[in-house]
């Protein structure tokens, strides 16, 4: 007999304990599913690194504002307090400041437009600038640069005290470079209205080194036109002087001393015939030497002496005098005395050969000269002179000797000039003779 059967197997229920007993266990470094954060968490993380950028992006976009903002004050406060180091009160009207942030390329540099500065050593001059380019090495000056300033000072030795502040103050080491530089010195001497004006296209300054390049300079006097154009001068340092050199008249310098007391001219073989258009004078001869020397200040004032050698030119005279004006040179001197704008000529000097004259004269600023000069000849080198003019050497040497001890007395000669120094060569000169001679058998 055969039985068919199905069996069904049915496991138990397991206790919750035991299925938690027996669930593998994770490694600790292993991550579930239930570590990972949940999806909202997963949106909102780039939002919150977004906005610490945007935080960090805006407090610097403030500082960069704010630096912008008081970068250029601080600079100039800086530059105010560096210039006070360097003996300068400086002012200035507006302030740019380029390579300071971290964003611009080269060297720290200021530039101050609207400039005014004095020096403390020489507080009386006034110096205004269009602009100065300053050059930072670290918080230091490294160099100046100042486009075209103007220097006003009351007289020379304020001008004087000014460049003694440069050449040995405490900007001594920093390098300066002056452009389209104006120059005006409003009074030469105490008591003469003369003032000077110069403009100089480059002037450098370092380690008590001042170099002046393309200097022009023309005289000023208020009310008054001199006719005389800017002139192109070097500056020459000599000693305790300084001079001043006409770059187209070479053999001429003007000069002054340091303090300021006394002026000078020096002629050097001045050749007439190379005279410049701008000095519109005739002079005789062909070479002049000479000096000038005229006080400046003090008891002195406007009161000097002159000397010079005039080669190739001896006085106009008769031909019995001949004997009396020889040589090739005339010397002339004399001493002079500025009141208001004519020159007074005082104890005169003209000697040629043995003839030598005396007198006075004027000099006005029309260059209208007028002299009065006087002088003695003995009658027997007059004799001797006529002799030899009329009957040659011999019979001069022998009237010479007859002459000598029997002719006695002198000619008073006497010769008054009038003359326009622009044409010298059409000079008035009028002589004329007062003859005390006697003869002793």
């Amino acid at each position: 007999m055969a039985y068919d059967a199905a069996v069904t197997l049915t496991s138990p229920e397991p206790n919750v304990s035991d299925v938690d007993e027996a669930a593998p266990r994770k490694a600790p470094d292993e991550a579930g599913p239930e570590d990972a954060p949940p999806p909202r968490a997963r949106r909102q993380w780039p939002w919150i690194l977004l906005g610490v950028v945007l935080v960090f992006v805006v407090a610097g976009a403030i500082g960069a504002v704010l630096l912008v903002r008081y970068l250029p004050s601080a600079a100039g406060e800086r530059a105010v307090a560096s210039a006070k180091e360097r003996g300068f009160d400086l002012g200035f009207d507006s302030i740019d400041v380029t390579g300071v942030l971290p964003w611009e390329k080269g060297p720290a540099r200021i530039a101050l437009k609207g400039v005014r500065a004095k020096n403390v050593a020489a507080p009386d001059v006034q110096i205004a600038m269009d602009e100065v380019r300053v050059t930072f090495a670290g918080l230091d000056p490294a160099s100046v640069e100042v486009v075209a300033p103007s220097v006003d000072a009351p007289s020379l030795p304020a001008l004087f005290a000014f460049e003694d502040a440069l050449k040995g103050g405490p900007a001594r080491p920093l390098p300066v470079t002056a452009t389209q530089v104006r120059l005006r010195v409003d009074r030469v001497a105490e008591r003469l209205p003369l003032a000077v004006v110069g403009e100089a296209s480059r002037v450098t300054a370092k380690d008590g080194e001042i170099s002046i390049e393309g200097l022009t300079v023309k005289p000023d006097i208020p009310f008054v036109s001199l006719g005389v154009p800017a002139v192109a001068v070097i500056v020459e340092r000599a000693e305790d002087r300084l001079w001043l050199r006409f770059a187209d008249l070479k053999s001429a310098r003007l000069g002054v001393n340091r303090a300021a007391t006394r002026g000078y001219l020096e002629l050097d073989r001045l050749d007439p015939e190379k005279l410049p258009k701008w000095l519109p004078i005739g002079l005789p001869g062909k070479s002049v030497s000479g000096k000038l020397e005229v006080g400046l200040s003090g008891e002195d004032a406007q009161r000097g002496s002159f000397e010079a050698a005039i080669t190739g030119y001896v006085p106009p005279h008769p031909r019995e005098l001949q004997g009396i004006i020889f040589g090739n040179v005339t010397k002339v001197s004399g001493k002079f005395a500025i009141a208001g704008t004519t020159v007074d000529l005082e104890e005169v000097s003209v000697k040629a050969g043995t003839l030598e004259l005396k007198g006075k004269g004027s000099l006005g600023l029309d260059g209208t000269m007028r002299l009065d000069l006087k002088g003695v000849v003995p009658c027997n080198q007059l004799a001797v002179s006529a002799i030899a003019a009329h009957l040659g050497p011999t019979a001069s040497l022998v009237a010479g000797q007859l002459a000598r001890g029997r002719l006695s007395g002198n000619v008073e000669t006497r010769v008054t000039v009038e003359a326009d120094v622009r044409d010298i060569e059409k000079a008035k000169v009028a002589p004329s003779a007062f003859v005390r001679c006697s003869i002793s058998l």
